[in-house]
């Protein structure tokens, strides 16, 4: 027994200097030059074809306000033509006074160089409202499809911070992971030792035997967890490289935030959120097309101009110019303009039905976070109290072995609490993690590391 001691304290000593490179491992991950949250997020967004396709929609929105706002320009034509003709005239019957209507020429063949063009242009001066109300409408629609890509943009920053916290924290368990093997090891060496000198019986050394491989497998499926955790991330990347994985930072929950009353939050949350503001624009189209279908009554004012030129030869033509002014009104509007603004009124309470709807959603949601955040956070106290014993309990295991009234099982004991209790901590910063992004989430507040 005494004879092993020389080898055991080595073996303590590389226990010892393991937890000294965790700890140097933990604390390069947080150095800059890893790959962060907030890289992450950027490289995402490159690569991920909702949101493109979300951005799209927003342009393609956009592009149909532009559209909507074309009856305020002027509509220009210009036209040219030239022909070789023959000059026969038969007068329609009407078309001259009868005095003057003579005996058809007989047909001729000659053919005549005839040329003709002109310019045009006419002009909305106004049209009482109908075209404000339509771009009205169609800016409302374009904001609904800018809420829709920040939406998205929630929606995918909260899947990718969880894939990316899932990666970082499979990481650290596979590390906790080696840490217990490793444990393992040493207690299967001690307790052989023990039993081949008939100290222990045979028992414990097959009770260490089942502690090592259910170690080593815990070692296996947390190798593999992680494996599955980077390589989701790296769908999420494209083909940019993930490397080591920086810290998530958990700033412990906005305190002003998660203190205040659920109505407040609930009202600040519908001014910026994007699926309120998003269905608050929808609300302002609809009210546009109930407008424009109302004002489709109205008549138009229009200022017109032309220029038009013909002749047989291009020197010297002969021109003619106008300019106009009128008023246009569509009379099929009495008929129709009534069933386009029904049809846009009933949008209405449809929107606002999905508006209280979203809006409890957000309360719950906002409920059941800060709820999370807070057990997690009262939690966190509890367990670094424990983690304190525990280590307390390590440090003063070793002092025993090495003033020779301890055992290394006592230190090994004691390293194995400590881990246990580094586990249990870990889940609860899991849990933490996982709260605090959801709150983040529902706050809005995208990006960071």
């Amino acid at each position: 027994m005494f004879a092993m001691l020389p080898r055991l304290n080595h073996r303590l000593l590389a226990i010892c200097t393991g937890g000294l490179l965790l700890g140097a491992a933990l604390a390069r991950a947080e150095e800059p030059g890893h790959l962060t949250l907030g890289q992450a997020w950027t490289l995402a967004q490159r690569h991920h074809p909702a949101l493109a396709a979300a951005e799209a929609q927003a342009r393609a929105a956009q592009a149909r306000v532009d559209v909507a706002q074309l009856p305020y320009l002027p509509i220009a034509t210009l036209d040219f033509s030239g022909a070789e003709t023959t000059a026969n005239y038969v007068a329609k019957p009407g078309a001259l006074p009868k005095d003057l209507i003579r005996a058809s020429a007989p047909t001729s063949l000659e053919l005549w160089t005839f040329w003709q063009g002109g310019a045009s242009a006419q002009w909305t001066v106004t049209d009482f409202g109908k075209t404000a109300a339509t771009v009205a409408a169609a800016q409302g629609l374009a904001e609904a499809a800018r809420a829709d890509v920040a939406e998205v943009q929630r929606t995918l920053w909260l899947q990718l911070a969880n894939t990316y916290g899932a990666a970082w924290l499979a990481g650290r368990h596979l590390t906790l992971a080696e840490r217990t093997r490793d444990l393992a090891e040493q207690r299967h060496k001690l307790v052989q030792a023990l039993v081949s000198r008939n100290m222990k019986p045979a028992a414990d050394l097959a009770r260490a035997d089942g502690d090592l491989a259910m170690a080593e497998l815990a070692v296996d499926e947390q190798r593999g967890q992680l494996q599955t955790a980077r390589a989701a991330l790296g769908v999420w990347l494209g083909d940019a490289p993930i490397g080591n994985l920086a810290a998530v930072a958990v700033p412990v929950g906005l305190p002003g935030a998660v203190s205040a009353s659920l109505d407040d939050l609930a009202r600040e949350l519908a001014t910026r959120d994007p699926q309120m503001l998003g269905l608050e624009a929808l609300r302002r189209a609809a009210q546009a097309e109930v407008v424009a279908a109302e004002r489709a009554q109205r008549p138009a004012v229009y200022l017109a101009s032309g220029v038009a030129m013909a002749g047989q030869h291009l020197p010297s033509p002969t021109v003619n110019a106008q300019v106009a002014a009128g008023i246009a009104w569509q009379g099929s509007s009495l008929w129709t303009s009534g069933a386009l603004a029904a049809q846009a009124r009933a949008k209405l309470p449809l929107i606002a039905a999905r508006q209280q709807e979203v809006l409890r959603a957000k309360r719950l949601e906002l409920s059941q976070t800060r709820s999370g955040v807070s057990m997690a956070l009262a939690r966190r106290p509890l367990l670094q109290r424990a983690e304190q014993t525990a280590q307390a309990a390590e440090v003063a295991a070793e002092l025993r072995y090495q003033s020779g009234v301890g055992l290394l099982s006592e230190v090994l004991d004691a390293t194995a609490a400590r881990t246990q209790v580094e586990g249990r901590k870990l889940a609860a910063e899991q849990e933490l993690l996982a709260a605090e992004l959801r709150w983040r989430a529902a706050l809005g507040q995208l990006g960071g590391d």
